[in-house]
This record gives structure tokens, sequence and C-alpha cells, in this order.
């Protein structure tokens, strides 16, 4: 599996990059703040469906985009069959800008609309379904806190690496999301006495379902992954050291 090519319209700094890639290695390189980490995520959205870079799918699109939106394309061989990926993020409320091409107005969407749309071999399709058509792997400076970090950071890079590899997985972490809020606006409305307790049980029900499918599969991650760190701390180390990684959910 390779990128054959990659689209960039109103991304980041980049206005307009049509850019051809191929099978090898492909180093890009070049000054500070010139779109090497902007290119990256580019292809990171169109892999995993959202940003490594930031929580807000808004902040992708260019702040002098006429119309708000971004635009993102990549074509991808792999050994099966060829596949077109596409994402476009609208932001209805970009920033008050000064110039001749700074947007200078806001668009009043309903509640329900899209704002990031994506579709495959031009077939309109949920984010879920992109993820897993290209496979990538991500190093960032970021990745320095799985050691340090909160545990938030560790199970984010186990839903990252998961969703590519295992729909099952990412078709459960969606649901347990959906249900938790679910759950948390049924708890209010119960302190308000507008809904019958006994409503929680199906919630509890489901989430139980549902973790148990998620740590099932980051167990099992986990321990294809301690049969390569073993291995390679063992090499590293010339046998005097041992590395296991332990899931505590």
């Amino acid at each position: 599996m390779y990128l054959s090519h990659l689209s960039l319209n109103e991304f980041r700094n980049y206005r307009h990059l049509d850019l051809s890639l191929g099978r090898g290695l492909f180093l890009f390189y070049g000054e500070n703040a010139q779109g090497k980490t902007n290119l990256l995520e580019g292809i990171g959205m169109l892999a995993t469906g959202s940003s490594f870079h930031t929580t807000a799918d808004r902040e992708v699109v260019n702040w002098y985009a006429p119309d708000h939106i971004a635009h993102m394309k990549a074509d991808v061989k792999r050994r099966e069959d060829d596949v077109e990926l596409e994402m476009v993020v609208f932001d209805p409320t970009p920033p008050v800008l000064e110039g001749a091409d700074a947007p200078q107005s806001s668009i009043a969407l309903p509640a329900n609309t899209q704002r990031k749309r994506v579709k495959v071999n031009a077939v309109p399709k949920k984010v879920i379904d992109l993820i897993g058509q290209m496979k990538v792997v991500l190093f960032a400076p970021t990745d320095l806190y799985l050691v340090d970090g909160s545990p938030e950071e560790r199970r984010r890079f186990l839903d990252r690496a998961l969703c590519q590899v295992q729909p099952r997985y990412c078709q459960a972490l969606v649901q347990y999301r959906k249900i938790v809020a679910q759950r948390s606006a049924l708890l209010k409305r119960i302190r308000d006495n507008l809904e019958d307790p006994r409503l929680l049980e199906y919630l509890d029900e489901r989430l139980t379902t549902l973790a148990n499918v998620i740590v099932f599969e980051r167990l099992r991650m986990l321990s294809a992954l301690n049969q390569q760190t073993t291995v390679l701390q063992e090499t590293l180390s010339g046998g005097r050291e041992q590395m296991q990684v332990v899931y505590r959910p």
C-alpha cells in the first residue's frame, strides 16, 4: 500500500497543493513554519478521520478560504485495489481578518448540519468508514507523552492504532462514547425528576457489553506488542533487560 497522489486545498497554510508520490521513501524538509507538519496532518486526517494536531476540525481550514472550506483528497494504491479518499471540512465561523482576501462573514448553519464530510471512491460515507482505508504510522514529539503523560494519551494511541486495523473495535468505541453521553444526559433528567431511573439499566448493560469488546481488543493488541518489544529490548540491551507493556483498565 502506498499514497500515489495528495491534494490539499485551503488546508492550513496550503491554498492549493497537488503532490504526486509513489513507492519508496519520501523525505520532506524545509524551514520552520513552512507546512511540513501540516502536510502530514492532512494525510493523517484522510487515514484516521481526525487530526492528531487539534481536537477542533474547523482549525484546519485556511483563514482566508473564500468558502470557509478545506478540501483534501488522496489516491491510494493497495495490493487488492485502488481507492480514492476525500474529506471536506467546513468552518462556519472563520476569524475576523484584515485584507482583501479575508473572509468577512460567518455562516449560520442548522444544528444538524455536518461540518465534516467524507467520500470513498466518490461515494458519500460516514467518517468511521474512512478509517482503515489507508493505514498510516505516525510518530510525533507528542508521542513521548505515552511514557510520562496521562492515561488518556495512552488510550488515544491504542484507539488510533486499533481503529485502523480492527473495524469491530472502532464501531464499539463510537457506540460506547455515544452511550456515555446519553447516560450523562439521562442522569441529569433523573436528577430533575424528569425520567425513570430504571432507564439506566439498559444503558448500563450496553456499556458493559461494549466495554468488554474494547478491553478485549486492547489486551490483544498489547499482547502482540509485547511479542515485539520483548525481543527488541533484549537485543538492544544485550540480553540484560526485559520490557513488558501492561494494560491496567
